[in-house]
Protein backbone atom coordinates (compact mmCIF):
# COMPACT_ATOMS: atom_id res chain seq x y z
CA UNK A 1 0.00 0.00 0.00
CA UNK A 2 1.82 3.03 -1.33
CA UNK A 3 0.04 5.31 1.09
CA UNK A 4 1.95 3.85 4.32
CA UNK A 5 4.82 5.75 2.35
CA UNK A 6 7.31 6.09 5.42
CA UNK A 7 7.18 2.54 5.93
CA UNK A 8 7.57 1.61 2.56
CA UNK A 9 10.74 3.72 2.24
CA UNK A 10 12.04 2.03 5.64
CA UNK A 11 11.56 -1.11 4.26
CA UNK A 12 13.42 -0.20 1.60
CA UNK A 13 16.75 1.14 3.20
CA UNK A 14 16.51 -1.85 5.11
CA UNK A 15 15.88 -4.56 2.39
CA UNK A 16 18.25 -2.91 -0.55
CA UNK A 17 22.00 -2.66 0.58
CA UNK A 18 24.92 -1.86 -0.86
CA UNK A 19 23.26 -1.61 -4.28
CA UNK A 20 22.30 2.58 -4.44
CA UNK A 21 21.34 2.32 -8.16
CA UNK A 22 18.53 0.08 -7.50
CA UNK A 23 17.43 1.72 -4.33
CA UNK A 24 17.39 4.86 -6.24
CA UNK A 25 15.24 3.42 -8.79
CA UNK A 26 12.59 1.85 -6.38
CA UNK A 27 12.92 5.36 -4.79
CA UNK A 28 11.63 7.35 -7.58
CA UNK A 29 8.94 4.86 -8.37
CA UNK A 30 7.60 5.18 -5.02
CA UNK A 31 7.78 9.35 -5.18
CA UNK A 32 5.80 8.95 -8.39
CA UNK A 33 3.30 6.17 -7.19
CA UNK A 34 2.57 8.26 -4.04
CA UNK A 35 2.34 11.37 -6.30
CA UNK A 36 -0.46 9.59 -8.57
CA UNK A 37 -2.26 8.40 -5.42
CA UNK A 38 -2.87 11.78 -3.75
CA UNK A 39 -2.81 13.96 -7.83
CA UNK A 40 0.25 16.10 -6.34
CA UNK A 41 3.25 16.51 -8.57
CA UNK A 42 6.35 15.07 -6.80
CA UNK A 43 8.58 18.44 -6.85
CA UNK A 44 5.16 19.58 -4.66
CA UNK A 45 5.55 16.82 -1.77
CA UNK A 46 8.81 17.85 -1.83
CA UNK A 47 8.91 20.98 -1.14
CA UNK A 48 7.83 22.92 -4.03
CA UNK A 49 10.20 25.76 -4.22
CA UNK A 50 11.40 24.31 -7.47
CA UNK A 51 10.46 22.05 -10.23
CA UNK A 52 14.09 20.18 -10.43
CA UNK A 53 14.75 18.70 -7.60
CA UNK A 54 18.42 18.14 -6.12
CA UNK A 55 18.52 14.02 -5.81
CA UNK A 56 22.30 13.59 -5.22
CA UNK A 57 24.91 15.74 -3.06
CA UNK A 58 28.23 15.19 -4.11
CA UNK A 59 31.14 16.89 -2.07
CA UNK A 60 33.77 17.20 -5.00
CA UNK A 61 37.19 16.25 -4.50
CA UNK A 62 38.98 19.45 -5.22
CA UNK A 63 41.10 22.11 -3.94
CA UNK A 64 40.46 22.02 0.23
CA UNK A 65 39.20 25.34 -0.24
CA UNK A 66 36.63 24.68 -2.91
CA UNK A 67 35.39 20.79 -0.41
CA UNK A 68 34.58 23.71 2.06
CA UNK A 69 32.19 25.41 -0.29
CA UNK A 70 30.78 22.29 -1.53
CA UNK A 71 30.36 20.88 1.85
CA UNK A 72 28.39 24.13 2.88
CA UNK A 73 26.09 24.00 -0.36
CA UNK A 74 25.31 20.34 1.33
CA UNK A 75 24.35 21.66 4.81
CA UNK A 76 22.11 23.94 2.69
CA UNK A 77 20.59 21.05 1.12
CA UNK A 78 20.22 18.70 4.04
CA UNK A 79 18.49 21.76 5.69
CA UNK A 80 15.70 22.49 2.49
CA UNK A 81 15.33 18.50 2.79
CA UNK A 82 14.56 19.02 6.42
CA UNK A 83 12.02 21.58 5.77
CA UNK A 84 9.98 19.62 2.34
CA UNK A 85 10.33 16.61 4.89
CA UNK A 86 8.84 18.42 7.30
CA UNK A 87 6.01 19.93 5.25
CA UNK A 88 5.55 16.70 3.08
CA UNK A 89 4.33 14.74 6.70
CA UNK A 90 3.29 17.89 8.75
CA UNK A 91 2.32 15.56 11.85
CA UNK A 92 6.14 14.68 11.88
CA UNK A 93 7.23 17.99 11.85
CA UNK A 94 8.39 18.27 14.83
CA UNK A 95 9.70 14.74 14.99
CA UNK A 96 11.93 15.69 12.45
CA UNK A 97 13.14 18.54 13.02
CA UNK A 98 14.24 17.65 16.49
CA UNK A 99 16.05 14.28 15.11
CA UNK A 100 18.05 16.95 12.42
CA UNK A 101 18.99 19.03 15.29
CA UNK A 102 19.84 15.86 17.57
CA UNK A 103 22.22 14.65 14.73
CA UNK A 104 23.48 17.47 13.66
CA UNK A 105 24.53 17.85 17.79
CA UNK A 106 26.15 14.26 17.13
CA UNK A 107 28.28 15.03 14.52
CA UNK A 108 29.90 18.24 16.42
CA UNK A 109 30.26 15.86 19.33
CA UNK A 110 32.21 13.34 17.31
CA UNK A 111 34.13 16.22 15.68
CA UNK A 112 35.33 17.61 19.05
CA UNK A 113 36.05 13.84 20.01
CA UNK A 114 37.80 13.39 17.09
CA UNK A 115 40.00 16.58 17.17
CA UNK A 116 40.71 16.14 20.87
CA UNK A 117 42.03 12.55 19.70
CA UNK A 118 44.67 13.50 17.23
CA UNK A 119 45.93 16.56 18.40
CA UNK A 120 48.81 15.52 20.20
CA UNK A 121 49.92 14.21 16.64
CA UNK A 122 49.16 17.64 14.96
CA UNK A 123 51.78 17.68 11.97
CA UNK A 124 52.45 13.90 12.07
CA UNK A 125 53.03 12.56 8.02
CA UNK A 126 51.14 10.14 6.79
CA UNK A 127 51.08 8.54 2.82
CA UNK A 128 47.46 7.76 1.78
CA UNK A 129 46.23 5.80 -1.08
CA UNK A 130 42.65 7.01 -1.55
CA UNK A 131 41.89 10.62 -2.52
CA UNK A 132 38.85 10.62 0.07
CA UNK A 133 41.75 10.58 3.09
CA UNK A 134 43.81 13.48 2.50
CA UNK A 135 41.16 16.01 3.42
CA UNK A 136 40.17 14.11 6.63
CA UNK A 137 43.61 14.26 7.83
CA UNK A 138 44.03 18.37 6.91
CA UNK A 139 41.00 18.44 8.88
CA UNK A 140 42.64 17.30 11.90
CA UNK A 141 45.78 18.79 11.71
CA UNK A 142 48.24 15.76 9.88
CA UNK A 143 50.44 16.24 6.91
CA UNK A 144 49.95 14.32 3.52
CA UNK A 145 53.40 13.36 2.38
CA UNK A 146 51.68 11.75 -0.31
CA UNK A 147 48.37 11.00 -2.13
CA UNK A 148 48.51 7.86 -4.14
CA UNK A 149 45.91 6.38 -6.06
CA UNK A 150 45.16 2.56 -6.48
CA UNK A 151 42.99 2.90 -9.15
CA UNK A 152 45.54 4.44 -11.36
CA UNK A 153 48.78 2.42 -9.79
CA UNK A 154 49.09 -0.03 -12.53
CA UNK A 155 50.64 3.43 -14.72
CA UNK A 156 52.52 4.40 -11.83
CA UNK A 157 56.08 4.35 -12.77
CA UNK A 158 59.31 3.03 -11.21
CA UNK A 159 60.61 6.89 -10.71
CA UNK A 160 57.28 7.88 -9.12
CA UNK A 161 57.51 4.60 -7.08
CA UNK A 162 60.86 5.21 -6.01
CA UNK A 163 60.12 9.22 -5.40
CA UNK A 164 57.98 8.19 -2.91
CA UNK A 165 59.72 5.53 -1.22
CA UNK A 166 62.33 8.47 -0.61
CA UNK A 167 59.97 10.96 0.88
CA UNK A 168 59.18 8.24 3.20
CA UNK A 169 62.42 7.76 4.47
CA UNK A 170 63.31 10.85 4.72
CA UNK A 171 59.75 11.31 7.09
CA UNK A 172 61.16 8.35 9.25
CA UNK A 173 58.83 6.20 7.57
CA UNK A 174 55.56 6.94 8.40
CA UNK A 175 52.58 4.41 8.13
CA UNK A 176 50.88 3.93 5.00
CA UNK A 177 46.53 3.60 4.40
CA UNK A 178 45.16 2.11 2.28
CA UNK A 179 41.25 1.33 1.97
CA UNK A 180 39.76 -2.08 3.34
CA UNK A 181 40.14 -5.02 0.75
CA UNK A 182 42.62 -2.90 -0.78
CA UNK A 183 45.40 -5.36 -2.49
CA UNK A 184 47.72 -2.45 -3.46
CA UNK A 185 50.81 -3.98 -5.04
CA UNK A 186 52.23 0.14 -4.22
CA UNK A 187 52.07 0.17 -0.74
CA UNK A 188 53.30 -3.28 0.08
CA UNK A 189 56.13 -1.92 -2.04
CA UNK A 190 56.76 0.74 -0.12
CA UNK A 191 56.19 -0.86 2.76
CA UNK A 192 58.93 -3.69 2.41
CA UNK A 193 61.35 -0.92 1.00
CA UNK A 194 61.28 1.27 4.17
CA UNK A 195 59.16 -0.59 6.88
CA UNK A 196 57.25 2.06 7.05
CA UNK A 197 53.42 -0.18 8.38
CA UNK A 198 50.49 -0.56 6.66
CA UNK A 199 46.72 0.13 7.90
CA UNK A 200 43.17 0.36 6.82
CA UNK A 201 41.71 4.01 6.79
CA UNK A 202 37.62 3.73 5.41
CA UNK A 203 36.48 6.23 3.15
CA UNK A 204 32.61 4.85 3.89
CA UNK A 205 31.76 4.51 0.29
CA UNK A 206 30.72 0.66 0.40
CA UNK A 207 29.43 -1.63 3.51
CA UNK A 208 26.25 -1.99 5.29
CA UNK A 209 24.86 1.11 6.23
CA UNK A 210 22.88 1.63 9.65
CA UNK A 211 22.01 4.55 11.35
CA UNK A 212 25.21 5.09 13.32
CA UNK A 213 27.31 4.24 10.39
CA UNK A 214 28.92 6.95 9.70
CA UNK A 215 29.90 8.19 13.22
CA UNK A 216 31.04 4.76 13.99
CA UNK A 217 33.43 4.41 10.83
CA UNK A 218 34.74 7.70 11.51
CA UNK A 219 35.57 7.26 14.81
CA UNK A 220 37.36 3.63 14.22
CA UNK A 221 39.55 5.84 11.26
CA UNK A 222 40.71 8.20 13.72
CA UNK A 223 41.14 5.37 16.35
CA UNK A 224 43.55 3.74 13.22
CA UNK A 225 45.05 6.99 12.94
CA UNK A 226 46.12 7.50 16.88
CA UNK A 227 47.34 3.80 16.89
CA UNK A 228 49.18 3.77 13.32
CA UNK A 229 50.88 7.09 14.46
CA UNK A 230 51.99 5.61 17.80
CA UNK A 231 53.68 2.70 16.74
Amino acid sequence: DVDDFEDLMIALNACIQKNTSAKAAVDMALWDLYGQLYKIPVYKLMGGAKKSIVTDITISVNDPEEMVRDAQNAIQIVQTIVQSAAAMMPAQADKITSNAQAYCERLAALDAQIKELLAPDAGRSIVTFHEAFPYFARAYGLHIAAVMSDEHEDSLSPKALREVIETVRALGNPPLFTEPGSSSVAAQTISQETGAGVYELDPIVTGEATLDTYEARMLNNAYTLKNALEQ
